[in-house]
C-alpha cells in the first residue's frame, strides 16, 4: 500500500516559556538524539523502518525563539549533553550543543545581574524595565549561516516550514465596507495586530530564493538556507526571534523589518495590500493575544497528509499528528471576587489578559487514548518525599513567571534535563500505536510495515501494551523513568548578592523618568529619591525574588 511507504509526520509546537525555555531545549535534545541514533542504526535486525518526519515546527514567544533555533541548526551534527558532565563541571560552557548553549549557557551563571546592566540607558528612552540587550548577542551567536552546505538528517522534511507567532504594536490596517444611506461605500478602518514570521528551508542559494521571493507563486513563507543564507534573510530571522520574546516592559519591543512581498503573499496577514518596498513594524511577545501557534501548525500539517481532522484523529489510519512542548501547562485556578479597587483593577487586566489568550481548542494536560492529533509534553517529576508535581511546579525556572531562571544556571540546568527525562519517557510509554493483543501488530499500516521484519516488538512496547511511534534505542537511563535530580536549593543569603545591581538599576530607572517631568517635579522626586524611592524599589524587588523562591522551595523559609 501507498501509505505503508509514507513517513508519519510530526508536527512540533513550542509554547512560550520565559527562562523556562530551557525546559523546551531539553526535550528537543532528546528528541534529536532519538531520531538521529534511529536513523543511525536502520538496518540493522529488529530495529524498526518506518520513517517519521518532521514537516512543520511553530511557536510563540521562548517557544518561537526554540523554533528558529532548531531550524537553524537542522543541516548540523550535534553531541547531546550528558548530566554526568555537567555535574563535573556545572558552570562549563557546552557550545557544541545549540540547544544547551542557547537557554542554559547564555552569557554565564548569573543572568540577572546582566538584567539589571545600566548599559541600555544611555539614550534618551526607556527601553524597558530591564536590559535584554543579551538577547542581541545570543540571537546573532545561534543563528547565523556557517558556510557550510549540510546535509538535512531524514527526519526533517528538506522543505521544513518554520515560524513564530507575533504582536504587532501597530496593528495591519484593513478595511471593511459599509453600505450607507447615499448608496455608497464608506470604509471602516480595523487594526489587525496577529503576524507571524514565516519561513521554509530551501536548498538553493540566496540568489535563486531571491527569485521565489520575487515569484507569482510565492506564498510568504521566506526561503532560507541556513549553510549559504544572504545577510538581510538571517537577520530578519533574528528579529523575529527577538520580537517573539520581547515580553511587554519587561524587555524591549523589537523592530522586524521585511519585504512587501512576504506580507502580501501570506495568506495569515489579514491586511490590505501594501505598496513596494519594506515595511518595518514594532513588535512584543508572540503569546500576548490570542495567536495560538498550535492551531497554524496543525493547519500545515494536514495540508501535508491531505487528511482530515477526522481522518488524523483515527489510529488506524492517520499520517501525522502535533506534538506540543508547554513547560507551563492550563491550569485550574481559585479566584476569590473582590469589590476592593485596586485588586479589582488587576483582576480585570488579568480577566482581559486571559481572553485575548484564550486557544481555539483545549489542550488535555492528560494524553487522550482515543486520538492521534494532539499530545503535550509538560513537567513532570517526584520529589524526594515521593509526591508528583506537575506544570511551573515541577521546574526550577518555573517562579517570578517564568524569570526565574535568569538568576542561576543550576535552574536552567535542572529543568534542561528535566526536558530530556519527560521526553525519554513521553517517548517510551505515551507516544505510541495501538496494537492486535495477540500478534502484536500495529493498527496503522504506517506502523504495521515498520514493524513488520521486527522479531523482538517486546522491546518497543509501551507499559500499556502499545509500540513507540519513534523508538528510543539507547539504554533507559536512570533519570528517564523518574527523574531523580537533585532540587538546585539555594543558600539563605543567596538573594543579597543582587541588591547592589538592583539598587542601581532602581535608581536610574527613576532618575530617567524624572527627567521628563517639569523641573519642580524633578525636585521633589530628587529629594526622595535616595531615601525613599531606591530604597523601596530595591527592597520590592529583593522582596518578590525572596518569597518567590521561598515558595518553590528554592531557599529555605525564613
Amino acid at each position: 500500500m501507498e501509505q505503508e511507504n509514507t513517513p508519519f509526520q510530526m508536527g512540533l509546537c513550542m509554547a512560550g516559556a520565559v527562562s523556562a525555555g530551557a525546559y523546551t531545549a531539553g526535550v528537543m535534545d532528546f528528541l534529536w538524539e532519538a531520531l538521529s541514533n534511529w536513523e543511525q542504526q536502520k538496518g540493522q535486525p529488529d530495529v524498526p523502518t518506518h520513517q517519521v518526519q518532521i514537516p512543520i515546527m511553530g511557536g510563540a514567544s521562548a517557544g518561537g525563539m526554540t523554533t528558529l533555533i532548531a531550524a537553524a541548526v537542522a543541516h548540523k551534527k550535534f553531541a547531546p549533553v550528558r548530566w554526568e558532565e555537567v555535574q563535573a563541571n556545572p558552570l562549563a560552557q557546552q557550545p557544541q550543543n545549540p540547544f544547551y548553549h542557547a537557554w542554559v549557557d547564555l552569557e554565564g551563571d548569573d543572568m540577572f545581574s546582566k538584567m539589571m546592566s545600566l548599559s541600555d540607558l544611555k539614550g534618551e528612552a526607556t527601553p524597558s524595565l530591564l536590559n535584554s540587550d543579551f538577547i542581541d548577542r545570543i540571537a546573532a551567536k545561534m543563528i547565523q549561516s556557517d558556510g557550510q552546505p549540510g546535509v538535512l538528517p531524514s527526519f526533517v522534511a528538506h522543505d521544513l516550514e518554520f515560524f513564530s507567532t507575533l504582536t504587532n504594536l501597530e496593528g495591519f490596517e484593513k478595511k471593511v465596507n459599509f453600505r450607507t444611506a447615499n448608496h455608497a461605500f464608506d470604509p471602516h478602518l480595523i487594526s489587525w495586530h496577529k503576524d507571524y514570521g514565516c519561513f521554509r528551508l530551501s536548498q538553493k542559494g540566496p540568489k535563486d530564493a531571491l527569485a521565489q521571493r520575487q515569484s507569482g507563486n510565492y506564498d510568504g513563507w521566506i526561503p532560507i538556507n541556513f549553510g549559504q543564507a544572504d545577510a538581510e534573510t538571517l537577520q530578519i530571522v533574528r528579529e523575529v526571534a527577538m520580537a517573539t520574546g520581547a515580553f511587554p516592559g519587561g524587555l524591549k519591543s523589537r523592530k522586524v523589518t521585511r519585504k512587501a512581498e512576504d506580507l502580501n503573499a501570506n495568506p495569515w496577514i489579514e491586511a490590505d495590500d501594501f505598496p513596494a518596498g519594506f515595511y518595518e513594524g514594532f513588535y512584543v511577545d508572540g503569546g500576548v493575544i490570542n495567536n495560538e501557534p498550535f492551531e497554524r501548525v496543525k493547519e500545515r500539517l494536514y495540508l501535508r497528509t491531505g487528511q482530515t481532522e477526522k481522518e488524523a484523529s483515527n489510529f488506524s489510519q492517520s499520517k501525522g499528528t502535533v506534538v506540543m512542548i508547554d513547560p507551563f501547562p492550563s491550569k485550574d485556578k481559585k479566584f476569590e471576587g473582590t469589590f476592593d479597587v485596586l485588586p479589582n483593577l488587576n483582576q480585570t487586566l488579568g480577566a482581559m489578559l486571559g481572553q485575548l489568550r484564550v486557544k481555539n481548542e483545549v489542550l488535555d494536560a492528560h494524553y487522550d487514548h482515543q486520538t492521534i492529533f494532539r499530545y503535550l509534553i509538560a513537567p513532570t517529576r517526584k520529589t524526594a518525599a515521593g509526591e508528583n508535581l506537575k506544570g511551573e511546579r515541577a521546574i526550577a525556572c518555573g517562579f517570578m513567571g517564568g524569570f526565574g531562571g535568569f538568576l542561576s544556571k543550576a535552574f536552567r540546568a535542572h529543568d534542561f534535563f528535566l526536558g530530556r527525562a519527560n521526553c525519554e519517557r513521553f517517548l517510551r510509554e505515551y507516544f505510541t500505536v495501538p496494537v492486535h493483543a495477540e500478534t502484536l501488530e500495529p493498527l496503522n499500516p504506517i506502523f504495521k510495515a515498520g514493524y513488520a521484519q521486527v522479531q523482538q516488538k517486546e522491546r518497543y512496547l509501551s507499559e500499556s501494551g502499545h509500540l513507540s511511534i519513534i523508538p528510543v534505542l539507547t539504554p533507559q537511563r536512570k533519570e528517564g523513568a523518574d527523574f531523580k535530580m537533585d532540587w538546585p536549593k539555594q543558600a539563605p543569603n543567596f538573594t543579597e548578592t543582587f541588591q547592589p545591581a538592583v539598587k542601581g538599576r532602581v535608581n536610574a530607572l527613576i532618575k530617567k523618568q524624572s527627567a521628563q517631568l517639569s523641573w519642580w517635579k524633578r525636585l521633589a522626586v530628587a529629594a526622595g529619591r535616595w531615601i525613599i524611592l531606591r530604597r523601596l524599589g530595591t527592597n520590592a524587588v529583593l522582596k518578590t525574588i525572596q518569597n518567590s523562591m521561598e515558595e518553590w522551595g528554592l531557599l529555605p523559609k525564613h
